[in-house]
């Protein structure tokens, strides 16, 4: 058969000790309700409510209602202000302010500040209310709450934990901007002075190959070139015509024979004189027009690439000099009018299930040793060794 551990002997044993049991949960409960009542302090808990910086270059995410932070964004991120909150340069001055080193009776204490800061952890809480899932979230709110024995002293920690906060994300966000402006600044004299080498070069390019407006220069070419290339054929034609006319060599057809040989080489020159004038040839205009376009299409994008950074330095300006908070508060602390903890009869439940699971565990190790390790022979060897005297 199954052996079953059998419960039968405790609960005789629970029963016929019930008095006892009994007398241990009435002096319990008036020992819990004398230190929850009497001894243990009330404390009180102020709240504010505050929404975090928005940053105007935040790059809207893939999923609706998500932003991720830009590297370019002198703003705080949300999620840096619990680091900011949880700095021990703002604790110490907490601590300093209300001289929390009496009210938590750390003033002779070795390592006060590190215990103060332990115990200021646990009545003084920064929480942030989220939205989101799938691993996106957001942060939408923050709340600081601080428990204090004083309705006041409560509600001033709140004010003042707030200040202390709100300055310190203006010093980094104002910090951040000095740092961009002087970025910004170094990379507008960087673009200034690109500028100016694109211009030099350009100067030179254009007296080097007189290319002072290469487009309208080679216009120019083409139309002489057209011109030059119509009076040839018009002369053409008129020789054509006179040698229909007449047998042999005439002057006017030597005349016009002369004239051709000028366009020729008219028309030779235009398209591959090596050192042209103001109108260059249509062979070094092939040379020309791609370099005067690399060269222009550098400068405008050099003007706009400047263009774009002057107006950046006009914002990290502003940005630097702006003393407005990125925090807003929604719900502004008030004084407590009720105390927040400790919970009375919860923390009287636990001292007593505590207190009466510890006397029902003795309880059952002494009915347990009675049954089964009363009698036994290990028992009997050590109370026999114990009664032995030592030789």
């Amino acid at each position: 058969m199954e052996n079953r551990f059998d419960l039968t002997p405790f609960v005789l044993v629970l029963i016929r000790r019930r008095k006892a049991i009994f007398f241990h949960f009435v002096c319990i409960a008036i020992v819990a309700w004398i230190f929850v009542f009497f001894l243990t302090k009330k404390e009180f808990k102020s709240e504010m409510v505050f929404l975090p910086p928005i940053s105007e270059n935040a790059i809207s995410s893939i999923m609706p209602g998500i932003s991720l932070p830009s590297a370019s964004s002198f703003d705080i991120m949300p999620e840096q202000i619990v680091t900011v909150f949880s700095g021990k340069s703002l604790k110490r001055k907490i601590i300093d302010k209300f001289d929390l080193y009496k009210h938590y009776k750390l003033k002779k204490n070795a390592n006060k500040f590190e215990n103060a800061c332990k115990i200021l952890d646990k009545n003084l809480l920064l929480e942030s209310d989220e939205i989101g899932s799938l691993g996106f979230s957001k942060t939408i709110s923050f709340s600081i709450g601080a428990y204090h024995t004083s309705r006041d002293t409560a509600c001033q920690m709140v004010k003042y934990a707030f200040d202390l906060l709100d300055s310190a994300v203006k010093a980094i966000s104002s910090d951040r901007a000095h740092q961009n402006r002087v970025f910004i600044e170094k990379q507008l004299e960087r673009n200034k002075s690109v500028l100016d080498s694109l211009q030099d070069a350009m100067r030179e390019f254009q007296i080097k190959n007189k290319a002072y407006n290469v487009p309208e220069q080679v216009k120019m070419t083409i139309k002489a070139y057209a011109d030059v290339k119509a009076a040839m054929l018009t002369n053409e034609i008129r020789m054509k015509a006179i040698h229909n006319e007449f047998a042999g060599e005439t002057p006017e057809l030597a005349s016009l024979q002369k004239n051709n040989l000028a366009f020729k080489e008219k028309l030779a020159q235009i398209e591959s004189l090596e050192n042209p004038d103001v109108m260059p040839s249509l062979e070094s205009s092939t040379k020309l027009m791609p370099q005067y376009a690399n060269l222009m299409q550098d400068i405008e994008v050099q003007d706009q690439l400047i263009l774009f950074v002057t107006r950046e330095l006009e914002q990290a300006k502003i940005k630097e000099v702006k003393n407005i908070s990125g925090l807003i508060v929604s719900d502004p602390p008030y004084v407590p009018e009720y105390k927040a903890r400790p919970k009375r009869i919860t923390e009287m439940a636990l001292i007593i299930g505590v207190y009466m699971a510890f006397i029902l565990l003795v309880v059952l190790i002494q009915e347990i040793y009675r049954i089964s390790l009363k009698d036994s022979s290990i028992v009997k060897a050590i109370r026999a060794s114990l009664k032995s005297k030592t030789p």
